[in-house]
């Protein structure tokens, strides 16, 4: 006896999914053999478990080859249907060739004229449904060609048997359960703002699945736990603290040693240059969102239901449920760092503590409903919160220039003294008021011969151990904010300064 089964429910994990496929069978009173097809060939097969309804007893569970290395017995029928139908085709076009030799009467004079005449007027009609009756037939041979393909699919995945025993006659409902490794989801996030409401942080997952059928019509729960209950608490281990022995290195293993990492900081140099390059794409006139996940806080998951039934494909680009939308405070400001760029930045600034992550997440940000790109977006709670930027603020214009430098020297020290003036210049055009975040610095010594004396910083907040300077202020429209910075840096004549970034 078979039991062809179809998915019910699949609860995907990050990796795998747990899934639940249900089917009906006839059973005889008594014990009888029941082949159960589903199960795909990327299941953990040993995790297969078979629930019945009361009446049932189930023994001796086995995977098996169902037909011995046979063919399929209902794949034979088809193929017998489907010879029989091309046979009736070989029929109707051999008619239509008759059909159209015997409408040739060049040959014939002493045919009949009304004859003839019957003959030409019924000819059109008769090719008519002969050819219509072909195109049907290679229509219903298509159908059978893919139940083949379906069929043969299906057997080759694996099949488990069981014994059956069941009380009396009757159909009976089964589950078939098991665990699926070609299954997952990721979360997805966005953050949507129009720059005056608290942020939307909207948390969506992109499920997938490559097993050998689509999901169709399925209850869906997507869990952020994983499945390897198995794993075990790590053991710490004793630290002992030893002198470490000199190790003499040849002097080509050193260089090669140097080379290599003088390679390996080229290369992080590269990555950390690397910038992305944004798209901007048109917003719809309304955003249209799926309906939220029911949430349910577990021990050691949380579990998102989806509502309603979801179809999964198998292979391609997934499908993306919603799932929640946090809202989250926000201080909007315009953000500038002129030294480095002049321009301006409208950013978000939230407070770690409020974002729904645990740890470094990509997320797209979408401005006024316009996608503004991505950004790498870090619960860092060791800082007092995170600027979330939602593009160039392009109606505030912003200078910087460097005003002077002077230097002098210093003939009893032997030092070289350098004057430096810069000073930053932002004009707000935007329209409204706005709160400005502007950046610059003074630059830190690292050398005892080298001394930076502060002169000017026009009241910024400075970080003493980075030399960071912020200017914190408001700023109306059509007005101008102006700041300088002055400071000088004395050095041996003789030598020359090299300037770190890190």
């Amino acid at each position: 006896m078979d039991l062809y089964t179809g998915i019910k429910s699949a609860s995907v994990y990050r990796g795998g999914a747990e899934i639940v496929r249900r089917g009906t069978a006839d059973l005889e009173a008594g014990t009888q053999t029941l082949y159960v097809h589903g199960i795909s060939q990327s299941s953990q097969i040993d995790t297969a478990r078979l629930f019945c309804q009361e009446g049932l007893s189930c023994s001796d569970l086995r995977f098996v080859d169902r037909f011995g290395g046979e063919e399929d017995p209902k794949v034979t029928e088809l193929r017998e249907k489907i010879a029989a139908l091309e046979k009736h085709i070989e029929v109707r076009e051999l008619q239509v060739k008759l059909w159209k030799d015997n409408g040739n009467f060049s040959s014939r004079d002493q045919q009949p004229a009304a004859e003839v005449q019957e003959y030409i007027e019924k000819l059109a009609e008769r090719l008519e449904s002969l050819n219509k009756d072909i195109l049907d037939t290679k229509k219903k041979i298509e159908g059978l060609n893919k139940q083949i393909e379906e069929l043969q699919k299906d057997g080759s995945q694996p099949v488990l048997a069981a014994e059956v025993t069941a009380e009396k006659t009757g159909r009976f409902t089964f589950e078939l359960r098991y665990f699926e490794n070609g299954a997952w989801w990721r979360p997805v996030y966005e953050i949507h703002s129009d720059g005056e409401a608290p942020l939307a942080m909207r948390m969506r997952a992109n499920i997938r699945q490559n097993t050998y059928e689509d999901w169709e019509g399925i209850e869906l729960s997507l869990l952020t736990g994983s499945p390897n209950a198995a794993g075990t608490i790590p053991v710490l281990r004793p630290l002992y603290l030893d002198i470490r022995q000199p190790v003499q290195l040849r002097r080509s293993n050193s260089m090669m040693g140097g080379a290599m990492m003088k390679a390996a900081g080229a290369r992080a140099d590269a990555m950390v240059m690397e910038e992305a390059a944004f798209d901007a794409a048109e917003a719809p006139m309304m955003f249209m969102a799926t309906a939220q996940a029911q949430v349910e806080q577990g021990e050691t998951a949380t579990e998102y239901k989806l509502p309603g039934g979801r179809d999964v494909q198998k292979g391609g680009d997934g499908t993306v449920a919603d799932i929640q939308v946090y809202t989250i405070p926000a201080e909007y400001r315009v953000a500038s760092v002129p030294r480095l760029e002049q321009s301006a930045w409208l950013v978000a600034a939230v407070k770690p503590a409020d974002l729904p992550i645990t740890s470094a997440v990509e997320t797209a940000v979408y401005y006024k409903n316009s996608y503004i790109g991505k950004i790498t977006l870090d619960p860092d709670l060791t800082k007092d919160e995170a600027e979330i930027t939602l593009g160039k603020a392009e109606r505030v214009y912003v200078s910087f220039k460097e005003v002077s430098r002077k230097t002098s020297t210093a003939i009893l020290k032997g030092l070289a003294v350098v004057d430096y003036v810069y000073e930053i210049t932002l004009r707000n055009e935007s329209g409204r008021d706005i709160s400005l975040s502007v950046k610059d610095q003074v630059p830190i010594s690292e050398n005892k011969d080298i001394t930076v004396e502060q002169l000017e910083i026009s009241g910024a907040e400075k970080d003493e151990e980075t030399g960071i300077l912020t200017w914190r202020s408001k700023l109306e429209a059509g007005k101008t904010a102006s700041y300088t910075i002055r400071y000088k840096v004395s050095r041996p004549k003789d030598k020359t300064i090299n300037e770190i970034r890190r």
